[in-house]
């Protein structure tokens, strides 16, 4: 389980629904891509 504080609480949401948050499965892969990119970008 993932935890994700919306400020108005904590709520337990599954992987899919993660997936459904980014708008679909390639749309939350792009994010993690990008996310990975900048993570391990050399300044």
């Amino acid at each position: 389980m993932i935890i994700i504080n919306d400020y108005s609480g904590t709520q337990y949401v599954t992987p899919l629904e993660i997936i459904k948050i980014f708008g679909g499965k390639q749309a939350y892969l792009q994010a993690l891509s990008v996310l990975k990119e900048e993570l391990y970008r050399v300044s």
